[in-house]
């Protein structure tokens, strides 16, 4: 057994608040809580461990992408000033993927055209070898000319692309980069995964809902558990196209026996894209693309296929729907669950006032992304102004639903604080000019603390994340600062956490 001790005192719950001076491990469980002096006596310490910062439960992000946060690591992102800069920078140090050069994820909003690159411009480059590049959203891409070429052979048709542009878009992305990352073998993918928990470690995160992932990575995942110790507890969500088209071995990897850190939870469906792109199912035009409403990825049959496959083997539905529209698509789905309260709804960016009823009487589980404030600027002239009181309705959401806080990493920072910063200000302190008006949305700290362990710990149905209370797992986070003692809120932003072992 081991006495951890912190000089500031260990949070032990943010909601309601509890701290301690001490806790005992054991096992990988905390066995007691309370003053040292009492617990400093316990028969059977091995050892005290004692920590000047004070000490709180592991984050759980119940909402990011690891694969891609360690191909991120090894491809690199782009980082250009202009579209010139950027392209350069590709040519230079574009990380090769069997014949494919691929970057990292790239958000237009930071160039000086505010916009994606070209095929002609790309061309321009990098002729000879197929090109993707990534939206920082992960729901379009931009490709080359060969890149065009030989995704419509790889994808079988044109569906997706955009032929002028290069641009291709959601579903057909997504399976042109699974054949991609198919091409990097088993070492490099384990080698994703690897460095992509080196992150979450480094930023105090010990719990991760994987939200989408194929059944080939996972198998990938288990071979890296079942080889070393892995810190990070991850709960699989596996991509609905998996079930359909390969139900058998679904059923098989479901049979294996899974180390203890590391479990699939359920199946992820995407029902729309995202806002940047233009994307997410609206159920009106967007104010800046008239015409224009979003797409629809996946049919009602889909989904009520997969929550029936999921009920039936104790798995949760997870349904991404950033849109209104697609909000109405996953409700709606959900009226048909026998519990539709264990089930997820991802983002839900945009709520509308009739839509709240629906959330109260199905009370499911609803897993935001706050930092989207920060990044989606554009927001006010993407929605208008009749609909930007419906975006990121967090605390209305609280109180209506389940709430979890994520990052949706890589598409926003790992860094814990980030989020919890953008949660409490809303943007208020950024030059978000709807932050103002709809600051009654913001979350207290202790809220915002609170949904990011026992909010995520819920989210992925695990009682025992996100607390350091006798019984919960022995995740523990060193802050550099106490969060609760911060003098103003843009003080957080500086907090950085880590992952303790033991």
């Amino acid at each position: 057994m081991k006495l951890v001790v912190s000089e500031q005192g260990i949070y032990l719950l943010f909601k309601p608040l509890v701290k301690a001076e001490a806790i005992i491990i054991h096992e990988d469980q905390v066995i007691a809580a309370g003053a040292y002096e009492k617990l400093s006596t316990t028969p059977g310490i091995s050892e005290e461990i004692v920590f000047k910062k004070p000490l709180g439960p592991g984050f759980v992000d119940s909402h990011l992408h690891l694969d891609s946060i360690g191909f991120e690591k090894i491809v690199r992102e782009l980082h250009g000033k202009n579209i010139l800069s950027v392209l350069k920078e590709l040519k230079q140090r574009g990380r090769r993927i069997g014949e494919w050069i691929v970057s990292g994820r790239l958000n237009p909003v930071v160039l000086e055209e505010g916009r994606m690159p070209i095929r002609s411009e790309i061309d321009g480059f990098i002729s000879d070898e197929p090109v993707l590049i990534i939206h920082q959203s992960g729901h379009v891409g931009v490709l080359n000319t060969i890149g065009v070429r030989k995704a419509t052979s790889i994808l079988g048709s044109p569906d997706g692309l955009d032929v002028e542009h290069g641009y291709i878009y959601e579903s057909s992305l997504w399976k042109l980069l699974a054949y991609i990352r198919s091409q990097a073998g088993d070492t490099e993918l384990i080698d994703a995964f690897s460095k992509g928990f080196e992150v979450l470690r480094n930023h105090g995160v010990s719990a991760i809902g994987l939200a989408g992932i194929r059944l080939n990575e996972f198998k990938s995942l288990l071979d890296l558990y079942m080889r070393e110790k892995v810190a990070i507890r991850t709960y699989a969500y596996i991509l609905v196209d998996e079930l359909t088209i390969h139900r058998e071995e679904f059923h098989m990897v479901l049979k294996l026996e899974y180390p203890r850190k590391l479990s699939i939870k359920g199946i992820k469906i995407l029902i729309d894209g995202a806002l940047g792109p233009w994307t997410a199912l609206l159920s009106d035009d967007y104010a800046d693309a008239p015409g224009v409403r979003g797409v629809c990825n996946v049919s009602m049959n889909t989904i009520k296929d997969a929550l029936k496959f999921s009920e039936e083997h104790g798995l949760q539905l997870a349904m991404h729907a950033i849109g209104d529209a697609a909000l109405d698509i996953a409700l709606d789905a959900l009226k048909s669950a026998v519990n539709p309260s264990l089930h997820r709804i991802e983002h839900a960016s945009l709520v509308r006032d009739d839509q709240l009823e629906a959330i109260k009487s199905l009370k499911p589980i609803i897993v935001v992304q706050p930092r989207f404030i920060l990044s989606d600027k554009w927001m006010f002239s993407r929605v208008g102004e009749r609909r930007i009181r419906w975006v990121y309705r967090f605390k209305t959401l609280s109180k209506a639903a389940r709430l979890a806080l994520s990052t949706d990493s890589p598409v926003e920072p790992v860094a814990p604080f980030e989020t919890v910063y953008a949660a409490v200000s809303r943007g208020l302190l950024d030059g978000i000019d709807y932050g103002y008006d709809y600051s009654i949305e913001a979350l207290t700290l202790l809220e915002a603390l609170d949904f990011y362990t026992r909010g995520g710990a819920y989210a992925l149905m695990d009682e025992k994340l996100g607390c350091l209370l006798p019984g919960c797992y022995g995740d523990v986070v060193e802050y550099s600062e106490d969060p609760l003692k911060t003098r103003n809120i843009s003080e957080l932003r500086s907090i950085s956490a880590r992952l303790v072992s033991f």
